[in-house]
């Protein structure tokens, strides 16, 4: 797979980049409670992935085993199917394509991609990552996914090749990770401690480098709307824009 030419449009990207981070001071989406299941705090659930809108495709098992059954939940009948068992030590994680039809599982170092139609491999990749890879996100196309590791890296791998992209170090005086999100199909922004960078991976040119005042922000987790509003949550359990 080539990476073929960009969509992205640098200015925007840097500009968005560099937008005030502001608080979100009330709930995003009013929540039911009564509407949640028990099953995945019964079942150990640790990451998961919608593959429709109906489906659901989790993993199980904690960060001490090496065996991590793959279940999918139906929401409509509230039941759940093993499709799979997932080996890798550590913490598992997971992520699907925005159309649903693959689903990516990583624990220790280990990558695997699958069809979500009959949960057949696509490709499998053992990053460098000397312990776990924390956090994964694919394109908005599903042909590029982004792995967070430890030790302030992370890579960018092709679908299904499995070839690297791009890879990424974040600042050495810290163990934060680089938390990837996608602002299209060839500009990732990452995310490491106070810092935010942009790259275009097709070229591995850096777009911008973005400072937070020091101290002030750690990113935890990241979302990006359809409308390319940016949703940061710190690990203060504060949610920004």
């Amino acid at each position: 797979m080539g990476c073929g030419a960009s969509s992205a449009k640098p200015a925007e990207a840097k500009e968005a980049a560099k937008e005030e981070v502001q608080e979100v001071k009330a709930p995003l989406v009013s929540i039911d409670e009564s509407k949640f299941t028990s099953i995945f705090k019964k079942g150990g659930a640790q990451s998961g992935a919608w593959i429709s809108d109906k489906l659901y495709v989790y993993v199980l098992g904690d960060n001490d085993v090496e065996e991590h059954p793959v279940e999918v939940l139906d929401i409509n009948t509230m039941t759940a199917t093993q499709v799979a068992t997932f080996t890798g030590k550590d913490w598992p994680s997971t992520a699907a394509t925005a159309d649903g039809s693959m689903y990516a599982l990583a624990a220790g170092p280990v990558l695997k991609i699958f069809k979500s139609s009959d949960h057949s491999e696509v490709c499998s990749v053992t990053t460098p990552s000397p312990h776990y890879v924390s956090q994964l996100a694919f394109s908005p196309d599903g042909k590029k996914i982004a792995c967070e590791g430890d030790r302030c890296k992370s890579w960018v791998y092709s679908v299904p090749e499995g070839a690297e992209l791009l890879a990424l170090e974040g600042e050495k005086t810290t163990d934060y990770g680089m938390k990837p999100l996608w602002w299209d199909n060839d500009t990732l922004f990452s995310f490491h401690k106070w810092f935010l960078y942009a790259h275009t991976v097709s070229t591995k040119a850096l777009i911008t480098k973005f400072e937070v005042p020091k101290g002030e922000f750690v990113a935890s987790g990241v979302h990006i709307t359809k409308s390319k509003k940016i949703y940061v949550s710190n690990d203060n359990g504060v949610l920004h824009e």
